[in-house]
């Protein structure tokens, strides 16, 4: 069973801390009987942690990949400009496979809540070397960004919603 715990807010400072379980995704055997509840923050597989709020998980059939899609944040600010309007994309990110198969994406932070997907870069102040889908912080940019993209996982499809038309642009 795969489990989905968002965010306690628009950006929410406990996503920050792996321990907190708080934005993460994490698959809980069912078949294993136990006598007690799970509890989400110590129990389970992590497939992924600094999730906003992945709304939609599935597992591809044909390959046991497991995505899920991600409402990002609403009213960000970077160096002082908001950007909301067209930034961040929401996204579309892979978690790896339950079958053992090991990949460098399982159990990783995904960047919430200091790093977001680029949609617009030309509406991103300092927008250095950003490509669409690329990480960017909205902390201390020139230290924070590189962080966001060396460090974080980024997702494998960017997308964005305009007046009820879902526009898709692939991952750099």
């Amino acid at each position: 069973m795969l489990v989905s715990r968002g965010s306690a807010g628009n950006i929410d400072p406990l996503a920050e801390d792996v321990t907190s379980g708080h934005c993460q995704i994490k698959a809980f055997n069912s078949t294993n009987g136990t006598s007690t509840p799970y509890d989400f923050t110590e129990d389970g597989l992590r497939l992924g942690w600094g999730l906003r709020n992945s709304v939609g998980i599935a597992e591809d059939p044909s390959s046991g990949a497991i995505y899920s899609v991600e409402n990002s944040v609403d009213e960000i600010q970077r160096d002082g400009e908001n950007i909301h309007e067209d930034n961040p994309g929401e996204e579309m990110n892979f978690h790896g496979y339950l079958n053992g198969t090991a990949t460098r994406e399982q159990g990783q932070n995904y960047g919430y809540p200091t790093c977001f997907a680029t949609w617009d870069v030309a509406t991103v102040p300092k927008n250095e070397n950003l490509q669409v889908g690329m990480q960017f912080a909205i902390g201390n940019q020139t230290e924070d960004d590189r962080v966001c993209q060396n460090e974080r996982i980024s997702p494998q499809l960017t997308v964005r919603w305009f007046d009820s038309v879902l526009v898709r642009r692939k991952m750099h």
